[in-house]
């Protein structure tokens, strides 16, 4: 079997060319043998690099013993190893921009764009993606989160391990070698570590636009960046190896892209930040916090999860806005006043601290809301589907509920 320099594979049987096998060979490519049934064992007969006719006239065995000696495994993956070094030499100060995914990765993904972005195409797992090449000290590597299926539960998953020519159908499968996030919990080596290791964002919170980035800092700890705000360093430090980031698409998550560079924490309040009123054991503090942040609550994460368990349709609800939180330390975060104002005539309504909200889609034969007056209703969750299809409230005693 050959190579050739424009990536097309061939085979060769005794001595003549077969036609071409196959297309668009990554440049460095190993050559695997199988010896089944009946071949007991094969013998290297030639050498890479076209060099075989240039060969002195020697003995058969000393013509095997010299041909086989640059075909080594070992010498072949030094030299790999040597390129690998070239190659990163530099790279600590380089961009996620010049990062894709790799050839490598689950059964279910498609690579698009030249490999900077992945795909799930069926199934929830079976998602995993690597980074193209080793991750540099300091060097950040980023994803936007993409389209997102509600059918499933659970999200994204990212870190850090050493590469794996074979691949288990989930992160937590990657055992030794690895250091993973799975919503806010840390695995290190496949272990679950305890509770409160990881303090940022759930990232099963995390919706469309979104971004996440990995980077190894030069203690050898993995951080981790949601929408450019530096979570800090989380694990312990790991061993002095190569690492590959490892973004597995999975559940609700079907899709990310490679960001051109993982955006950074704003900085002293320029861009979409706002001044709100926190209590701590000190007394009242008066902090800035960016409204991305506000998303990224437990309490939404949980009733996100209980929607999905209820199987509703998606096309019940709205895709131009967002589920808004209104727990006690998100209504506090925003400074939400307790009561605001609607309808024709203007009514107060109370806001429904202590509940989140999820956006229903508008019909078209309901546009002229915004004159409507706020009002709540109260149901059974086996009762949601029919109110949701139907367009009318729950019936109780053969009355339906009607508020005004």
């Amino acid at each position: 079997m050959k190579r050739t320099v424009d990536g097309t594979l061939k085979f060769v049987v005794n001595g003549e060319d077969m036609p071409v096998a196959s297309t668009g060979l990554p440049k460095r490519v190993l050559p695997v043998l199988e010896l089944g049934g009946a071949v007991t064992s094969v013998t290297v007969t030639s050498a890479a690099h076209h060099q075989q006719q240039h060969l002195p006239l020697v003995s058969p065995g000393q013509q095997q013993q010299q041909l086989l000696q640059p075909e080594s495994l070992d010498v072949v993956l030094e030299q790999s190893e040597r390129e690998d070094n070239s190659s990163n030499g530099n790279a600590a100060t380089a961009a996620a921009s010049e990062q894709v995914f790799h050839e490598n990765h689950g059964r279910n993904v498609t690579l698009f764009d030249g490999g900077r972005r992945a795909r799930r195409a069926e199934s929830y797992n079976q998602g995993l993606a690597l980074s193209g090449r080793p991750l540099a000290r300091g060097e950040r590597f980023a994803v936007r989160l993409g389209r997102a299926n509600p059918r499933w539960t659970a999200s994204l998953m990212v870190g850090l391990a050493t590469f794996r020519t074979s691949l288990p159908v989930t992160a937590l499968g990657l055992k030794k070698g690895s250091c993973l996030l799975s919503a806010d919990s840390l695995y290190v080596d496949g272990a679950r570590t305890p509770r409160g290791t990881y303090r940022g964002p759930n990232l099963d919170s995390l919706g469309e636009g979104e971004t996440v980035g990995i980077s190894l800092d030069e203690s050898n700890r993995m951080r981790v960046l949601v929408n450019g705000v530096d979570q800090g360093a989380v694990g312990p430090e790991l061993p002095q190896q190569s690492y590959h980031v490892v973004i597995d698409l999975y559940g609700q998550c079907e899709e990310v892209s490679v960001c051109g560079r993982e955006p950074q924490e704003p900085e002293g309040g320029k861009v979409d930040q706002q001044s709100s009123v926190l209590e701590t054991a000190a007394g009242t503090t008066k902090i800035p916090v960016q409204d991305s942040a506000l998303r990224h609550c437990d309490y939404l994460a949980l009733c996100s999860r209980f929607r999905s368990s209820l199987a509703l349709p998606p096309a019940h609800f709205s895709r131009a806005e967002r589920p808004r939180c209104h727990c006690a330390a998100c209504h506090r975060a925003r400074a939400d006043p307790a009561y605001a104002k609607k309808g024709e005539p203007v009514r107060d309504y109370a806001l429904p601290v202590g509940w989140c909200r999820f956006p229903l889609a508008r019909s078209h034969h309901n546009q002229q809301h915004e004159t409507w007056h706020t009002a709540y209703h109260g149901c059974d969750p086996r009762h949601l589907r029919r109110v949701l299809d139907s367009g009318e409230l729950a019936l109780q005693g053969g009355l339906a509920h009607t508020l005004y």
